[in-house]
């Protein structure tokens, strides 16, 4: 059965897209590479430190939120039990 357009039309171009930009971004750090006198190749690194403390700091917030609600719900419970 033949394609005649639809879904599958623009995997091509975004796959060859895909390979021009892994292509550009090899040749630029093939140009960034330095090579040191043992004969191994240095790529530079970004940091990654923002990035990491972007991503934990919801996480921080919610286990914070999650630990006052367990607290607040094992006070009501406590309060409750002693009570009867």
């Amino acid at each position: 059965m033949a394609r005649t357009g639809g879904a599958g039309g623009g995997e091509k171009k975004k796959k060859k897209n895909r390979n021009r930009r892994d292509d550009r971004v090899k040749g630029e750090n093939r140009q960034s590479a330095t090579r040191l006198a043992c004969g191994c190749v240095s790529f530079p690194s970004t940091n990654a430190s923002e990035l990491i403390d972007a991503t934990v700091a919801p996480l921080r917030h919610a286990i914070i939120e999650e630990i006052i609600l367990v607290k607040l719900a094992h006070v009501i419970f406590e309060a409750l039990s002693a009570a009867s």
